[in-house]
């Protein structure tokens, strides 16, 4: 999502709109977390130690594509990012830390709204220290749930791949209200 203007004061905009907004139709959790991200050859290994509820978890994530949305009425363009990620078990963690090339460490806060009927989960982040960028980069990720859209797509009568439009047209509406409701 791309900010025009004071990237900072945009972001709280979008935050406060979610935390008053989205709150009592969403479930929601926070988490502080620490990522270490590896060069592996699964492509990016991502280990993450959670502060909040002490533990390590590994996944691997590879970008597949970017899709660009040029939004010349609104506030915001947006880039919707189609990745594929796999939790992996501890012995590829173990493998990722002693043979990957770790390319940097950073802190996060997050938010985390759920929407458990499509799967979709809107998240905000501030990344608080990491040597890559300045401290206090803020992002905002709305990500739509493939498995639980396939899962939905395979209980109907009807599954012709077309029904996957009206998902993506929920996640755009979402994205789309966000936007309205900061503009």
């Amino acid at each position: 999502m791309g900010f025009d203007t004071d990237e900072e004061s945009n972001y709280w905009k979008i935050n406060d709109y979610v935390v008053n907004d989205f709150s009592d139709d969403y479930e929601w959790s926070a988490e502080n977390t620490e990522d270490s991200i590896y060069d592996t050859r699964n492509g990016r290994g991502i280990v993450t130690w959670n502060y909040d509820d002490p533990g390590e978890s590994y996944h691997t994530k590879k970008r597949i594509d970017n899709i660009f949305v040029y939004n010349p009425y609104g506030e915001f363009d947006f880039r919707i990012v189609v990745s594929e990620k796999c939790y992996r078990d501890k012995t590829a963690k173990r493998t990722a830390k002693r043979k990957g090339k770790l390319v940097l460490t950073r802190d996060k806060e997050r938010r985390i709204w759920y929407d458990e009927n499509n799967g979709t989960e809107f998240k905000s982040s501030t990344v608080t220290e990491t040597p890559a960028v300045n401290p206090e980069r803020h992002e905002v990720e709305i990500e739509l749930d493939i498995e639980s859209v396939i899962g939905d797509l395979g209980d109907r009568d009807d599954t012709l791949c077309e029904d996957i439009e009206g998902y993506i047209n929920n996640l755009i509406q979402e994205a789309d209200a966000v936007n309205e409701g900061v503009s």
